[in-house]
């Protein structure tokens, strides 16, 4: 049976039959509250450690084979091709179940064409369901959509979140995953607040990631309880000293617990190192990370990207037109990778094609004209692959003439380039 999801609760036309919804799931955030720096400071940080966990029915997720009822389109309500639903189990470097669902087409099969797939990274004290809010944006494109609950979060294993220190590793253990099933042509990374973070790390480490959406992520931990604390009525007189002082025992017990310091949780400095193109986006009402850390990560990207400031809080729903921009970018991004791998491979079969005949010894320049195209294709085949190589290595050539230039160092963050406005 064919069912309608919707990611929002739709009220329906005169005449139509009823849709069935999964049901509502309360995904309660501590990470968004005002009241964060209104209790005890050790007990805070202990909470962003151990934040309230998304526990939630396996029916939630909705049904197997589903229509996705997608963004109007001049007045007219529309729907999605069939999709289905493929829940996964895959594992962590750390040994966690991740507990996965990927949305593709239901009629997909290994003779079709690999698909773009948008991998989806949810907030802290949150789970895979909030990508239902970007599902029916992303699915209006000839994409798929992949999401799943981090460890520590939702039904994966684990105790404890990160915020995105160790999550970025789960981002790659599905990223492998995807890459050995062979259908999947380019991948994006669309994350929010501690799932943004995440992103960030990962596309700082990954080649692989050919497109990112970053909603709300922090420039630099600490500066986030400088700040918190500053807007705060009971901790807003407390100097900073006394703040440090009080971090650092925290993150001592934090370090015996989840094995990182999140005082050493920047994506600041990783946010060079990133050379695909990204959109940012911030809240302009947002009281737990403001727009300024945003901008800041923004600005230090190391690839093309944009800000769209909109209105809104931390937890708040997301404008629809920033939903739709930004499920466009993702479509226009990761199809030009996909083009530019399928050009790639297209111009290096052609040009092993005739280095095969075993009956050519003439050498390299012979292998350039041959029976199979002409030499005006030929060159232009070639022409592409050079210039796709190029753009798409250039970034591992400066990280190697940064690593080499101080003998083997290790790269500190460079000057980065200016962003696309």
């Amino acid at each position: 049976m064919m069912t309608a999801l919707s990611a929002q609760p739709t009220a329906n036309d005169e005449g139509s039959s009823t849709e069935a919804m999964p049901p509502s799931v309360e995904l309660r955030r501590l990470e968004g509250s005002n009241d964060l720096f209104a209790t005890v400071p050790f007990q805070a940080w202990r909470l962003i450690l151990r934040p309230p966990r998304s526990i939630y029915p396996r029916s939630c997720l909705g049904p197997e084979s589903l229509r996705v009822l997608l963004p109007a389109a001049k007045g007219e309500r529309r729907t999605s091709k069939p999709f289905m639903r493929q829940d996964i189990r895959l594992r962590n470097p750390r040994g966690h179940i991740l507990e996965c669902s990927h949305f593709q087409p239901m009629e997909f099969d290994s003779s079709f064409a690999r698909q773009p797939c948008v991998i989806f990274c949810h907030a802290s004290s949150s789970c895979r369901i909030e990508a239902f809010q970007v599902m029916p944006c992303l699915l209006q494109y000839d994409m798929t959509l992949f999401c799943f609950d981090f460890a520590g979060s939702g039904l994966s294993g684990g105790d404890h979140v990160t915020l995105g220190h160790h999550e970025e590793e789960d981002i790659g253990a599905v990223i492998d995953y995807l890459v050995e099933t062979r259908r999947v042509s380019s991948i994006g990374l669309w994350g929010r607040s501690m799932g943004a973070v995440a992103a960030l790390l990962r596309a700082a480490r990954d080649r692989r990631v050919d497109a990112c959406v970053l909603d709300s992520p922090f420039a630099d931990f600490r500066d986030i309880v400088v700040d918190g604390a500053a807007a705060s009525v009971a901790f807003h007189w407390v100097p900073t000293s006394m703040l440090d002082f009080c971090l650092a025992q925290v993150s001592k017990d934090v370090q015996q617990r989840a094995g990182f310091d999140p005082r050493k949780l920047q994506p600041i400095r990783d946010a060079p190192r990133c050379q695909c193109p990204a959109i940012f986006g911030s809240g302009d009402q947002d009281s737990l990370i403001s727009p300024h850390h945003v901008r800041q990560l923004q600005e230090a990207w190391g690839g093309k990207s944009q800000l769209i400031c909109f209105e809104g809080e931390h937890n708040g729903e997301r404008p629809a037109d920033f939903l739709e921009r930004a499920a466009l970018f993702m479509w226009e991004s990761l199809q030009a990778a996909a083009d530019v791998e399928k050009n790639t491979s297209a111009a290096v079969d052609a040009y092993y094609c005739r280095a095969a005949s075993p009956d050519d010894s003439s050498g390299r320049e012979s292998l350039l004209v041959g029976p199979y195209l002409s030499e005006r294709q030929e060159d232009a085949l070639l022409r592409v692959a050079v210039n796709s190589y190029v753009e798409q290595r250039h970034c591992m050539d400066v990280a190697i003439d940064q690593f080499l230039s101080r003998g083997g160092s290790s790269p500190r963050p460079w000057t980065a380039t200016m962003a696309d406005s």
